[in-house]
């Protein structure tokens, strides 16, 4: 299916979903309606949402919970209710086609950008992808404190190249949140030597963001590739952590 036609689907299906309940444009205030930057990530997030349902083990793990309460799930990560997506996209809709086409096309370019970084990803690796957690972290959700800590065994040197996409909320205020990756091995006193890769601060603005971040090594005594996607340093102060990490991969670059 090519971005036209998932665009198009997306716009009927929400439009379907907004129709549950009854409006009156003249009621809906413009004030009220979710700003066209914070609800581009919002639909499509709910497309990703959609098609991660589609695959039977996450279909599994939510078959206590029907599509709705899916959607109303991430709508809520995003600080919004389903009433607020349902006035903003029946106002839009009535009242301001024209603007509604124009958040679909961002909405079609995000899906575009991702559509190309994931085949990009394929043609370096043949899709073989190191990375051995989860894909996806939602925080609070997944542990308050989480840093989203990994150490991954490598077997060869070259060049490796780490992806995903992260949102930091409007509610974060984690101190100087950034990317932390390093290759390391243990001396004869086993005391850790790392060698780090180019350190990222992530982006907090709300706005869906992809990184790219890639580190090389020659070295064969270094075993593993080890770091923090959302590190905050050893800052001990109370803070509240609200992210999203998506689409997490490491992949080794085949030889030039």
């Amino acid at each position: 299916m090519n971005p036209q036609s998932v665009a198009k689907i997306l716009l009927v299906v929400l439009i379907v979903f907004s129709a549950s309940c009854t409006h009156d444009n003249n009621k809906i205030r413009k004030r009220d309606l979710i700003p066209q930057k914070e609800l581009v990530p919002l639909l499509t997030d709910l497309y990703i949402a959609d098609g991660l349902l589609q695959y039977p083990t996450i279909r599994n793990k939510f078959s206590l919970k029907d599509t709705i309460s899916s959607y109303i799930d991430v709508i809520k990560k995003h600080g919004y209710t389903k009433q607020q997506l349902d006035n903003t996209l029946h106002y839009y809709f009535l009242g301001d086609p024209k603007k509604l086409q124009k958040v679909y096309d961002l909405v079609l370019e995000n899906l575009s950008e991702l559509q190309s970084r994931n085949e990009a990803a394929e043609k370096l690796t043949g899709n073989n992808s190191l990375w051995d957690q989860k894909p996806a972290f939602f925080i609070p959700e997944d542990g308050s404190n989480n840093s989203i800590y990994f150490n991954i065994a490598v077997t060869d040197t070259g060049s490796f190249t780490m992806t995903f996409s992260a949102i930091l909320y409007k509610d974060d205020n984690s101190p100087s949140p950034r990317v932390t990756v390093y290759f390391y091995k243990s001396d004869s006193t086993g005391a850790q030597i790392k060698k780090m890769w180019t350190q990222t601060d992530l982006i907090r603005d709300e706005l869906n963001h992809n990184y790219t971040i890639t580190g090389r090594n020659s070295d064969p005594q270094f075993k593993h590739i080890s770091g923090f996607l959302y590190d905050c340093g050893t800052w001990k102060g109370t803070y509240k952590r609200h992210a999203k990490f998506t689409d997490i991969k490491l992949i080794k670059r085949l030889a030039e």
